[in-house]
């Protein structure tokens, strides 16, 4: 679910993301995972992000490489395979899952206990005065669900854009590339070229004169390039991408940037 009143900062919100997508280094890891035995708000927090990645994988909103670590390393814990059965639960009693659900990794919890779905609909079942107060606000929570995901699946356009890094030891360089929005765009769609030799993994980060550095995901890779998705409009000014290779869970910087200027 959307986050809301946040205690914790973007950066620490991308590296709950990064850990729970297998994106982040080991040592990294160890720190994170001590901190939520440690800190109950930043847990709670935790728990937010899980809800966020588990509701835009039931909504499609992941694709290629992005899409692959969720069910490679996020739908790997038994707990957050039930968060997506539990979402993809709330929209088949609203009839709206029909046609949505067929490549969502299905779920054994016959071995687990009920559901929160199965729960209220039992508590329904029992006469009580509260049940019109119940039934009231449980539907608020599901409308409210159903059109964060309905909201998602309105599909953003992205302006694609391809970068050549400059000022590298590794590369002969080339001139800033200047970039002139479109018109109803939402974002940036950013092809790199990749140095020579390739890493094996990748950690991305964007720059600008009046942003603070900004960590990307990456959207697809191959052996040439990486993808990634800038999801703002920028505004006017000069911008840098930043990489780090990722060797045996050590981040090296990569001297360089792929520099470019919106118009």
């Amino acid at each position: 679910m959307p986050i809301i009143n946040a205690t914790i900062s973007d950066e620490e919100k991308i590296r709950i993301k990064q850990y729970l997508l297998g994106q982040l280094a080991e040592a990294d890891e160890e720190s994170l995972e001590q901190r939520l035995m440690s800190d109950p708000a930043f847990s709670e927090e935790f728990d937010i992000v899980v809800d966020e990645i588990a509701t835009l994988y039931v909504s499609r909103h992941f694709t290629g490489e992005e899409k692959t670590q969720v069910e490679q390393y996020f739908l790997r814990s038994p707990e957050r395979r039930n968060r997506v059965q539990f979402i993809c639960e709330l929209l088949r009693q609203l009839g709206e899952d029909a046609a949505n659900q067929s490549e969502v990794t299905p779920v054994n919890v016959s071995d687990q206990r009920p559901t929160v779905w199965q729960r209220v609909k039992a508590s329904w079942a029992q006469p009580s005065v509260r049940r019109p107060a119940m039934t009231f606000a449980t539907l608020l929570i599901v409308g409210g669900l159903v059109f964060w995901v309905i909201s998602l699946n309105s599909n953003p356009t992205y302006q694609p854009v391809e970068l050549a890094m400059t000022s590298s030891e590794r590369s002969t360089g080339t001139e800033k590339t200047r970039v002139r929005l479109e018109s109803g765009v939402d974002g940036l769609r950013l092809k790199l070229g990749l140095p020579s030799p390739r890493a094996p993994q990748y950690r991305v980060a964007l720059r600008g004169e009046q942003m603070s550095l900004r960590d990307l995901t990456i959207e697809a890779q191959d052996a040439t390039s990486i993808t990634v998705v800038v999801p703002v409009k920028l505004s006017k000014g000069s911008y840098a991408v930043q990489i780090s290779e990722i060797n045996d869970g050590r981040e090296t910087p990569v001297r360089g940037a792929y520099e470019f200027e919106v118009d």
